[in-house]
């Protein structure tokens, strides 16, 4: 094969395309093209496309492309999108398996969920009780636990607290979920991005013209 000779593939299930633009993958929206960009269907046909690829092929993998920045220049060789909403996830064994492509706050939630399932079990098996609640807002608890629960990461839980006095008891919060209100009107990451640049020219204009007055001829008396 030409090396300048366009590669052939045959029996693909996926999106491939050539020459194109990466910036609509990454989340910061920049950078060149790839020469080779393919989206797999599934695990098998994404093994297809690696065996057809020529010995030596560059090959770069992406997932959901946060913070990631490409190079105008763009990439060489082969660059597999592995953005799959329909990716698996799956419970065996006390482990979690997710296929490539699963976004992590869909995992975290996944874990979370499974986590809390499993404290039906605990608590039974304790003689306890669990009681579930996914509509409270953080501000509905006591000023004490709100505290708290704003330090915990989906899937923890508080330390026990109350007491074993009759009628009270020992209680502990498991945090299985948390969506965050969405904020109208607020700032995009664009937006952001853009406020961050110009804060960073500012301050840098500012020592500049710092600089300059240190250098200045003064005249006093």
């Amino acid at each position: 094969m030409m090396m300048n000779e366009p590669l052939r593939f045959a029996g693909l299930r996926g999106t491939l395309a050539r020459n194109a633009s990466l910036a609509k993958h990454t989340s910061w929206r920049t950078g060149g093209v790839a020469a080779i960009l393919y989206r797999p269907a599934d695990r098998d046909d994404l093994a297809r496309f690696v065996r057809e690829l020529p010995v030596g092929t560059p090959l770069t993998v992406m997932g959901l492309g946060s913070n990631t920045l490409v190079r105008d220049g763009g990439v060489r060789g082969a660059v597999v999108v592995m953005h799959d909403p329909g990716a698996a996830l799956a419970v065996a064994d006390g482990l979690v398996y997710v296929d490539a492509g699963v976004a992590c706050p869909k995992l975290a939630r996944f874990a979370a969920l499974h986590g809390c399932g499993e404290a039906e079990a605990g608590a039974a098996a304790i003689n306890a009780q669990v009681v579930s609640n996914d509509q409270m807002a953080v501000r509905e608890l006591p000023d004490a636990l709100q505290n708290v629960i704003l330090q915990l990461n989906v899937g923890q839980a508080t330390p026990p607290f109350g007491s074993l006095q009759p009628g009270d008891g020992v209680r502990v919060l498991m945090l299985c979920g948390r969506d965050d209100p969405q904020t109208e009107g607020g700032p995009d990451r664009d937006q952001l991005a853009s406020d961050v640049e110009e804060d960073r020219v500012n301050k840098r204009w500012q020592r500049y013209l710092r600089d300059l007055r240190r250098d200045a001829v003064i005249e006093y008396h």
